[in-house]
């Protein structure tokens, strides 16, 4: 029994120092996606979301999300915007009209939800603007920009 007991001592600690590891590199390698692919936004917080589950008897895990809406613009090869910019002189042969016609496009409307601590949601409300980082593949995918800009790259 006191070999169980050493052992519960020695191993729960260990494996939440493993678990918050593995965490920490996980989030590390997203911010790094995001860093390097990510397209910078501003998002209204549409809902804070609060799922609650039991895990075993009498205990309870929340999780905390914010489920935000954004224009999402569409990944464009260069390509394809010299031959937007060729339509547009087609039918407009002024500088100002070309501009405010690339300028235009606002993208696609969707949501994102993205994960966060108890204090972060509880810090925001519905309506609240917050700066994001979201893939241009997958605009549903998105990280908050305070967590990517903690990022930093192995040198």
């Amino acid at each position: 029994m006191k070999i169980i007991n050493k052992l519960q001592k020695f191993l729960l600690p260990a494996l939440l120092m493993i678990f918050c590891f593995s965490n920490i590199q996980c989030d590390s390698i997203k911010s790094k996606e995001f860093k390097e692919n990510g397209v910078l936004t501003t998002a209204t917080v549409a809902e804070v979301i609060k799922e609650t589950r039991k895990k075993t008897k009498g205990s309870r895990l929340s999780t905390y999300s914010l489920k935000v809406s954004i224009f999402a613009k569409e990944k464009k090869s260069d390509e394809d915007k010299e031959e937007a910019k060729e339509e547009t002189k087609k039918d407009y042969d002024f500088d100002f009209l070309n501009k405010m016609a690339e300028n235009l496009e606002i993208g696609n409307f969707t949501f994102a939800e993205i994960s966060v601590s108890k204090e972060k949601a509880n810090s925001f409300k519905q309506g609240d603007r917050v700066e994001i980082y979201y893939l241009p593949d997958e605009p549903t995918k998105a990280m908050l920009k305070e967590v990517v800009d903690k990022y930093q790259p192995e040198k």
